[in-house]
């Protein structure tokens, strides 16, 4: 009978410690992917619905040779959507780039667009409103692809 309950708690201690480095890692910072255009830290997004930005982004980028990125977060490192956006963006391009980063920030339960370069002139602050709205309209309703979609239209 002792012979049994060492077998047991060697399994169970086994056990926690194959569990316990899965869930602490989970609780750290949010590695993104660098492969492409669209970074869903958040995990809102299908796989299918990642191609589809991927694909609308790289059809812009083409016409237009601006950095443009789709970001999803729900940890924003203790930092406003604002911030949390600029310092993706700059991470990601070299200095005086042109482009935008549309952001679903979770954590701060907001979306926000980030420009830089060139983009700063053509975005006015009407049509960043009209972004911003046409967003809306869609995170409010759990549609995150379309709202990164519509916003990137």
């Amino acid at each position: 009978m002792r012979n049994m309950w060492k077998k047991v708690t060697t399994i169970v201690v086994l056990c926690v410690m194959l569990i316990v480095p899965v869930t602490v890692g989970a609780t750290e910072e949010t590695e993104y992917q660098e492969v492409g255009f669209v970074y869903d830290g958040a995990g809102l997004l299908t796989d299918e619905e990642i191609v589809e930005l991927e694909n609308q982004i790289a059809s812009m980028k083409e016409n237009t040779d601006w950095d443009i990125f789709a970001v999803t977060t729900d940890y924003a490192e203790g930092k406003s959507a604002m911030e949390y956006a600029d310092d993706f963006y700059d991470a990601r391009t070299e200095e005086n780039s042109n482009g935008i980063l549309v952001l679903i920030d979770m954590d701060n339960r907001e979306i926000y667009v980030s420009t830089c370069g060139k983009a700063i002139r053509y975005l006015t602050d009407a049509r960043m409103e009209r972004i911003l709205d046409d967003g809306f309209y869609y995170v409010s309703n759990e549609e995150y692809a379309s709202c990164l979609s519509a916003m990137l239209e």
